[in-house]
C-alpha cells in the first residue's frame, strides 16, 4: 500500500468518524457543531479522493515508462548493421556504403561533428575501398 492510499484510507475513515459525529450532534440540536462536521466530512471525502487520484496517475505513469523501457530494451538489444564499417568498429564509425541518414553518421557519444571534423571523416572514407 502506498503513502497515497494511506492518506486516501484514512481520509475517508476520519470522513466516516465525522459524519457519525454529524449525526450525533444533530440528534442534540447542536447545530454549528454539526455544520462544521459536514463540512469537514464534504473536506475529507474530496481530500481522500484527490489522494486516491494521485495514486492511480502515478500507477499509470509508472507502467507506461516500464512498457517504454522494455521495448527500448528490446529495440536497442540488437541493432541492425547499417555499414560494413559499423560492423567492424562496434558501431563506433559509419562509412560511405551506410544506409542511415547523412546527419545521423556523424554522430558520436550524443554531440555531432563540427564542421572540420566532418571535412577530415569525408576524406578518410574517401580513400577507403568499399567491400564486394
Amino acid at each position: 500500500m502506498t503513502t497515497y492510499q494511506r492518506v486516501a484510507l484514512a481520509c475517508r475513515t476520519a470522513a466516516l468518524a465525522a459524519a457519525g459525529g454529524t449525526v450525533w450532534t444533530v440528534t442534540r440540536h447542536e447545530w454549528v457543531p454539526a455544520g462544521f462536521l459536514a463540512w469537514g466530512v464534504f473536506f475529507l471525502v474530496f481530500l481522500g479522493g484527490r489522494c486516491q487520484k494521485v495514486h492511480v496517475v502515478d500507477r499509470a505513469r509508472h507502467e507506461r515508462a516500464r512498457r517504454a523501457a522494455c521495448t527500448d530494451a528490446a529495440v536497442l538489444a540488437a541493432p541492425l548493421p547499417c555499414c560494413s564499417f559499423w560492423r567492424h568498429s562496434g558501431g563506433a564509425v559509419h562509412g560511405p556504403d551506410c544506409t542511415r541518414p547523412p546527419e545521423a553518421r556523424y554522430v558520436r557519444d550524443g554531440l555531432p561533428l563540427d564542421d572540420a571534423e566532418t571535412a577530415a571523416f569525408d576524406a578518410i572514407t574517401a580513400h577507403t575501398p568499399k567491400e564486394h
